[in-house]
């Protein structure tokens, strides 16, 4: 998946037992319409199956293993071992739309001065998660703008610029990073494009509630702490309408 005239495409990919649905998310890269990309699989620590179906990818998966540490070391891992100028990240358990590569890239030509480009997420329920845990009233049928990893293609530059992802941080790991890359001035640019299918599932780690809570306040404590100790951050943080902008 090498082509010296294209900018090489990192593709991070974190995993902890999550082998049945790895594979998709693998088949969603090779789908892309882009040949210039690298995938790195980091598993955190699992203790599933996840060596044997990675078996048929071995000659363009990059494996490597670690201790359980969270999605935040693993994905750090990640951009440690990445060569690309660009970096993307896929969780295990999503897939890629075929054309997200291609479509965010093509923003980023257009605006060079751009680090970080991101879509909308858009939810699809596996049969376990809907039959199981989901009233109609509760899903999401609409594409949404998030602050998550997956919808973004960033610049190598962003995270030399403002730091690796708060290994502190079990939930909203991502959330932080954004609001940090907001904080520090970094220029961004979000498209009413879907470029991450979010796949909910039985064992999705999001389930439980009151511990996301928890680190949702510290994320926001993280951020308030860092506006009283540095003067220097006086952008307000843009609403998600300020940060959309609509693709001809």
């Amino acid at each position: 998946m090498r082509n010296n005239k294209t900018p090489l495409i990192s593709v991070v990919i974190p995993t902890y037992n999550t082998a049945r649905y790895l594979p998709d998310a693998i088949k969603s890269i090779l789908r892309q319409n882009y040949q210039n990309m690298e995938i790195i699989v980091i598993d955190d620590g699992s203790t599933d199956n996840t060596i044997a179906v990675l078996s048929p990818y071995s000659d363009i998966v990059n494996y490597q293993y670690q201790d359980n540490r969270g999605p935040a070391s693993a994905r750090n891992r990640g951009i440690q071992l990445a060569q690309g100028e660009l970096i993307a990240f896929l969780d295990a358990d999503d897939i890629w739309p075929d054309d997200k590569i291609v479509r965010q890239l093509s923003h980023m030509e257009e605006f060079p001065d751009v680090e970080i480009v991101v879509g909308r997420q858009r939810v699809e329920y596996l049969s376990d998660a809907k039959e199981l845990l989901y009233k109609e009233d509760d899903i999401v049928k609409e594409p949404q703008v998030c602050q998550s990893f997956p919808v973004a293609l960033i610049r190598r530059s962003a995270f030399e610029k403002i730091g690796n992802i708060d290994e502190d941080l079990i939930y909203f790991e991502d959330w932080d990073w954004h609001l940090r890359a907001r904080e520090s001035g970094l220029k961004i640019l979000a498209y009413d494009e879907v470029t991450n299918i979010h796949r909910r599932h039985s064992s999705n780690m999001t389930h439980d509630i009151r511990r996301m809570n928890r680190y949702a306040f510290s994320m926001f404590r993280k951020s308030l702490k860092r506006r009283r100790e540095n003067p220097d951050i006086k952008i307000e943080l843009p609403t998600i309408t300020e940060l959309e902008k609509k693709v001809n």
